[in-house]
């Protein structure tokens, strides 16, 4: 490996092990629920290992796997997450996707587990770090059923709902893939107070399209 790709993948691992912490003191999952991973090379990438709380992560808790077929890093590697079929097949379908973050927030597991209906047009936030939310139906959590399900729905939307089980954020980075699902959490607290009888004023269509824009010139996420 080429000195300035080992130092590539060292700043990788080191983004990861950050997202990882910070999900965990965020306390958007909880014990050794959810995983973490972010392209390393065209046809590789990083994922946090079995069993492993993110707040833990590290060169010693991360696998290497291949973005097709279903090989892996070397022998003595750590097992990959059980969910790795679904971070390769999202890989896979959003080729412009640098990091992606699977958990258990709260708010959207409870909403993940309901038929509460969501409008990522609630705040400013929500609108510009969610924009859109789809569900992904109920399917053996490490299935390829699941992944399938997935690649299915991720066109074009980076923040998901997968039905009874939690949440999936995309980002072009670690840290960008928590910021989104610290704004599904949010857009999520907000629709659980809604149904608790908050009345609840979304922007309009116009208005969220218009300050997306605005914004998004900025670069921010």
């Amino acid at each position: 490996m080429r000195a300035n790709a080992a130092g590539d993948e060292s700043k990788l691992v080191e983004a990861l092990a950050d997202a990882g912490r910070a999900v965990l003191e965020k306390r958007l999952t909880w014990g050794t629920a959810g995983n973490i991973s972010a392209r390393c090379s065209a046809t590789e990438f990083l994922i946090s290992a079995s069993g492993r709380a993110l707040d833990r992560l590290g060169a010693d808790g991360l696998t290497r796997c291949a973005l097709e077929g279903a090989g892996s890093g070397p022998a003595r590697a750590p097992q990959p997450s059980v969910e790795t079929a679904l971070h390769r097949a999202v890989y896979r379908a959003r080729p412009d996707v640098g990091a992606v973050l699977h958990a258990s927030p709260f708010h959207a597991t409870l909403v993940a587990s309901s038929a509460l209906a969501l409008d990522a047009n609630l705040s400013t936030d929500t609108a510009y770090y969610v924009r859109e939310v789809r569900r992904v139906p109920f399917h053996a959590p490490g299935s390829d059923e699941l992944a399938e399900a997935v690649a299915a729905r991720v066109a074009g939307c980076d923040a998901l709902l997968l039905d009874n089980h939690g949440a999936l954020t995309l980002g072009a980075t670690p840290a960008a893939a928590v910021t989104r699902l610290e704004a599904l959490e949010l857009l999520c607290r907000m629709a659980v107070y809604g149904a608790l009888g908050i009345p609840l004023r979304p922007l309009s269509a116009d208005q969220a399209s218009a300050f997306v824009a605005q914004l998004a010139t900025r670069g921010t996420v």
